[in-house]
């Protein structure tokens, strides 16, 4: 009998959606090009 209690709380807690998450905003990025030169900037993500 526990068990069964047990695994229907648990499957009710994966049956619970998910939140999508706001990642919008404004970035700053820099990184290395394939010949070794550097770049910068910004991205921003609406």
């Amino acid at each position: 009998m526990r068990k069964l209690v047990l695994s229907l709380a648990l499957l009710g807690l994966a049956a619970v959606p998910a939140t999508a998450q706001s990642i919008g905003g404004t970035y700053t990025v820099a990184g290395t090009n394939f010949d070794g030169s550097a770049y910068g900037g910004e991205a921003t993500i609406r």
